[in-house]
């Protein structure tokens, strides 16, 4: 693993802080598969899923930007495009065969995440209204989806297509990554896989909702209530008034 995640970092927005949650779980993913001695291919298929994720991220997050008036944007978008560039030149010094390209990958995300996130990204976090829905100019669509019809599910990288949950969750090549909660609204809980061609993908809770057969139970618990079934890290905190833990660990127990 080279990045750990930190509640920290969060700054308001469930899209965008969903994002930011798997775009750390992409960039430890792309650390392991090299770690673990992948080939070039598979590498630079990995760094380019990358990339095309990081262009959809910074569309939702300046939109975020624009919708509470954050009094930085253009300066912040030109830091995007910077980034942009930077992820571009690193994926070709590596297809070019240079010796140190993943070293030099590697240190560049780190420092993204460091820089940028948890540096950056979080001054946009006293703009963002924490008690109603920002609404924005643009609907985001969330970076860990593929652009795809009416399947279920498609992998963004390798185009594997699951047409139901059963089905993904039949499937015996994926492997089950876990789940980061999300500490506002357990809809937003991000449920992750890896297809058979290692690649990280993520689902909102939500979008689960209509498509097993698992009752979908919200439960309402008091200002101390830390329940059994409880997905959260620090268990000596109470759970969220609406809490889905126990549907979300449902999920996760259906997809094996």
């Amino acid at each position: 693993m080279l990045i750990a995640w930190s509640k920290i970092v969060e700054i308001g927005h469930p899209v965008v802080d969903a994002e930011h949650r798997y775009l750390t779980q992409l960039i430890n993913n792309f650390f392991d598969q090299y770690e673990a001695g992948k080939g070039h291919v598979d590498l630079s298929r990995l760094f380019t899923h990358l990339t095309k994720y990081i262009r959809v991220h910074f569309r939702n997050e300046e939109a975020l930007m624009q919708a509470v008036d954050y009094p930085y944007f253009e300066p912040h978008r030109k830091l995007h495009e910077r980034l942009v560039k930077q992820c571009m030149e690193l994926s070709e010094e590596y297809l070019d065969g240079e010796e140190a390209a993943p070293e030099h990958m590697f240190a560049f995300l780190k420092e993204w995440w460091v820089g940028h996130i948890s540096e950056s990204d979080t001054t946009i976090q006293p703009y963002v209204d924490k008690t109603a829905p920002v609404v924005l100019d643009v609907t985001p669509a969330f970076a860990g989806d593929g652009d795809h019809g009416p399947e279920f599910k498609k992998c963004t990288m390798c185009g594997k297509v699951w047409h139901s949950f059963e089905e993904l969750a039949a499937d015996p090549d994926k492997i089950v990554k876990g789940c980061q909660i999300d500490l506002t609204n357990h809809l937003y809980n991000l449920i992750m896989f890896n297809c058979s061609c290692n690649t990280t993908l993520a689902m909102f809770v939500s979008e689960l909702v209509p498509q097993t057969d698992i009752p979908f139970v919200i439960t309402n618990n008091g200002p101390s209530v830390v329940p059994s079934y409880c997905m959260k890290e620090n268990k000596n905190e109470p759970c969220l008034d609406k809490c889905a833990c126990s549907y979300t660990r449902q999920v996760l127990e259906a997809l094996g």
